[in-house]
């Protein structure tokens, strides 16, 4: 799940993906396991985990985070 997550996040900001700052991608959590192939209910602990990892903040109808971190996190797996 953790690795499908990140995936699409990583695919989410394919367009900053050279960005060393925090972007926000309009995303929900329902959006983001659609996109991922999983249920809403499975997202949002793999996010919360992840937020005490990585710099990834949860914000209404929105994620944010830093695109290059996220890809190193994804990597370490």
């Amino acid at each position: 799940m953790r690795t499908r997550i990140l995936a699409t996040l990583v695919r989410l900001a394919a367009e900053w993906a050279d960005l060393h700052e925090e972007i926000e991608v309009p995303c929900t959590q329902r959006e983001l396991a659609k996109l991922a192939g999983l249920t809403r209910n499975s997202v949002g602990p793999v996010l919360k985990q992840l937020a005490g990892e990585c710099p990834i903040d949860v914000r209404y109808m929105r994620l944010a985070y830093n695109p290059i971190r996220l890809a190193l996190a994804w990597n370490c797996d």
